[in-house]
Parts: C-alpha cells; sequence; structure tokens
C-alpha cells in the first residue's frame, strides 16, 4: 500500500497504459552526487551551501520578498502563473531546523496533457528572504498524471528530506520516485528510480522498496512474489541492509 501522505490539498489522478514489469532492485550500493550538509544551528541561512538543481517554467519565481513564517506564505504565490497548488507541507522555524516549504503544482486543464512539478523554498536571513532551492518540473508531452510526496528524514540529519512521486498511471503504478535531500540552505537529489508495479515509501530512516516479480505466464494482476528491499543512506550512497522475497 502507498503510504505517501499528503498534507494540505491531494490530487490523485489515474489514467490507463501499459504495464510493466517491475525491474530489478539496482546492486546493492548506489552512489549518488550529493552534498554535504552543514550542521544545522539557525532557523535561516546567509547563502546557499550548494549549487541549485532548479527545473521550472520561465514564468516561474524563484524568489519571494516577504518575511514571512512558512504558515504565512501563500504558496499559490510561489508556483508558475496559472499553476495550482495540489500539495504543500510547510516545517516551522525552529532552533536548529531551516524553515522551508515543500510543495507540488499542477498546471492545465487536460489531466493527460498538464504540466507537473516539484518544489523546496528556504528562508534566508538576508535578502531574499524565501528562495527555491530545488525544483523539477514535468513538461505537458511528457505523461505525468500528477506529483505527490511524502517526507521524512531519511539522510539522519534531522532535517526532513522529501519522497516524490511523479505518476504515469495505468494498471502497473507506473512513475518516477525521488528522494530530496534538505539541508541548510540547499537540497539535492540523492535517488532516482523510474519503476512500475513497485512501492517505496520511508520507513524508520529507511527507504524501503517493494517490487512485484513475474515468472513466464504470469499475468499482470498476479506476479509470483514480492522482494522487499531496505536500504539506508550512508552519507555517500545507499547500502542495502535488508531484503525478503515473499511469496504472492
Amino acid at each position: 500500500m502507498r503510504r505517501l501522505a499528503a498534507v494540505s490539498i491531494l490530487v490523485i489522478l489515474a489514467a490507463s497504459c501499459g504495464g510493466e514489469s517491475a525491474p530489478v532492485p539496482s546492486p546493492s550500493r548506489t552512489v549518488e552526487p550529493t552534498a554535504t550538509t552543514p550542521v544545522p544551528t539557525v532557523t535561516a541561512t546567509t547563502t546557499p551551501s550548494a549549487s541549485p538543481v532548479i527545473d521550472v517554467p520561465v514564468d516561474a519565481p524563484t524568489t519571494y520578498t516577504r518575511r514571512l513564517a512558512s504558515n504565512k506564505v501563500p504558496v499559490a504565490d510561489l508556483v508558475p502563473v496559472g499553476a495550482e497548488v495540489t500539495t504543500a507541507w510547510r516545517l516551522p522555524p525552529t532552533a536548529d531546523q531551516v524553515s522551508q516549504i515543500a510543495l507540488a503544482w499542477t498546471r492545465g486543464v487536460d489531466p493527460f496533457s498538464s504540466e507537473h512539478g516539484f518544489e523546496v523554498w528556504q528562508l534566508f536571513l538576508d535578502k531574499p528572504p524565501w528562495r527555491l532551492v530545488y525544483a523539477f518540473t514535468d513538461a505537458a508531452s511528457e505523461g505525468v498524471l500528477g506529483v505527490r510526496f511524502d517526507v521524512g528524514d531519511v539522510t539522519g540529519d534531522a532535517i526532513p528530506d522529501a519522497l516524490t512521486f511523479e505518476d504515469k498511471g495505468g494498471s502497473g503504478g507506473c512513475g518516477v520516485w525521488r528522494v530530496v535531500r534538505s539541508g541548510v540552505g540547499f537540497a539535492t537529489p540523492i535517488f532516482r528510480r523510474s519503476t512500475c508495479d513497485t512501492e517505496i515509501e520511508i520507513a524508520s530512516g529507511t527507504l524501503r522498496i517493494r517490487a512485484a516479480e513475474y515468472e513466464p505466464g504470469d499475468s499482470h494482476c498476479c506476479p509470483s512474489r514480492f522482494r522487499t528491499t531496505t536500504i539506508r543512506w550512508d552519507g555517500t550512497g545507499w547500502t542495502v541492509v535488508d531484503r525478503v522475497v515473499t511469496q504472492a
């Protein structure tokens, strides 16, 4: 069961496309590009800690000039013109964590040909106070039906990270999963996997990946077994800490 939670507004879209067999889980260790996490000491930061990865439409804002608490920022002002926020999550300022906002948005009338995106904003001490530190956009031509996400600390630094899913629908629930690591002054992707017939969730500081496995002759509804792989971030990459195969 997917356990991705929506905190404000959640749009779940469905469509039909051909199902695919789930890919075999990646090798026991995959090193992804990342950035060194500073020790979180303030609720805002003066300069970014890493070059931001920002992929947004040309009419999307990348700064917000009013110094407001995260729960007071109008999230509709953070997305491209004409876009609708579908999910928003806010981390209020605390003594040891940077204040930030994560959100998903959609733009378009036809659910099968709309733009979708995900963004992470953080509060800085200098001007402009609110800045976009990470974003990706799925163009209308990419066939994404919606973006949803869950939050939780999967990197062990006590700062919530985001697990996103770009839903492409179909009987196999195909789509793209990402883990976006957040730190003081930055957010960066450290995991990306395109799957079908697979569920990924944050579980006690790890990622739990449950994938269907098919034998020749299996119908799509009825895989022979499920493989559940648990991986943990060690600061430079992902290490398998558990793998269990169960018969369907």
